[in-house]
């Protein structure tokens, strides 16, 4: 099982960014069915990771898709002029 520091290097350099300039992973508040963390990139960049339970832990089907359900809220209030997070999927 990876610890937060390297899930966090992983899920940048997924997306492009550069996995070394990570600063610090912070765990967040408020999620109840995923894990979610703050991270800090040394520029000052700020993201949010939310990661779901592996696939061993029961849930509910719709919860499974929450990310990707999030992401495409976050995309269309973007079209629409909605000041929302801009969200990537993995």
């Amino acid at each position: 099982m990876e610890d937060s520091r390297e899930r966090a290097r992983r899920v940048l350099a997924d997306a492009g960014l550069p996995p070394g300039d990570l600063a610090e992973v912070r765990p967040l508040a408020g999620g109840t069915y995923n894990t979610v963390e703050e991270i800090l990139l040394s520029d000052g960049t700020r993201y949010v990771l939310k990661v779901p339970p592996p696939p061993t832990v029961p849930g509910l089907r719709h919860e499974r898709r929450l990310p990707v359900a999030e992401a495409a809220f976050c995309a269309g209030a973007e079209r629409a002029g909605v000041p929302a997070p801009r969200a990537v999927t993995l």
